[in-house]
């Protein structure tokens, strides 16, 4: 559970960087904020609230991530949600190696004082979040930096092949798309999740 000082701090937070948020494209979205840089492509920023036993207790942290409506559509097993969050994109914050350890914002104590929170979540934004964003702002990008990084750019650890080549088979090269997903079906043969995926898209 999260206690209600902390979700009206989160709430007074939002409240404070909608309108720095704004010019950059960004829209408020229940407790996110979302820029669809293309058709059906979201950068989406949101913020976590401790639970209020352990570790994170009366702590914020921001999540970052990237969703595109093909992944959401053969890679999630639920309804598509009104709201996205972190939960929805392939690409997050949390396995990024391209951002280094120092400049990422971990668990912050909401005890600091709003006034030093916020000015951290919103220099983290500005000087870190946006900048990543800028870079991927279309599947071709997307595609491009991961021909460089590979999962190392933030896909979801495990399965960064099966995500590109689903888009990379639906958006630019269906041979080199078909032949990444047909790469994994030997390795992948027992596993639902990943066959499901594969068929789905091929089959399109």
């Amino acid at each position: 559970m999260t206690t209600s000082t902390n979700i009206n701090f989160r709430k007074d937070l939002i409240a404070e960087l909608t309108p720095k948020l704004l010019p950059f494209g960004f829209q408020k979205k229940g407790n996110t904020f979302v820029r669809e840089t293309e058709s059906g492509l979201y950068q989406v920023i949101d913020f976590e609230i401790g639970r209020s036993w352990g570790s994170t207790a009366n702590h914020i942290r921001i999540g970052f991530g990237i969703a595109t409506e093909e992944w959401i559509d053969s890679l999630n097993n639920w309804k598509r949600p009104k709201i996205l969050s972190i939960a929805d994109c392939e690409i997050r914050d949390a396995y990024c190696k391209l951002i280094s350890v120092e400049d990422k914002t971990t668990w912050l104590p909401i005890s600091n004082g709003a006034d030093i929170v916020t000015a951290k979540i919103q220099n983290y934004i500005l000087h870190t979040v946006i900048p990543y964003f800028d870079k991927l702002k279309t599947r071709i990008e997307i595609i491009n930096m991961w021909r460089h990084f590979k999962s190392d750019m933030g896909l979801l650890s495990g399965r960064h092949l099966l995500s590109m080549g689903i888009l990379i088979y639906l958006n630019q090269d269906k041979v080199e798309g078909e032949k990444i997903l047909t790469g994994l079906i030997s390795e992948k043969k027992d596993n639902d999740f990943f066959m499901t995926a594969i068929n789905k898209t091929i089959g399109k």
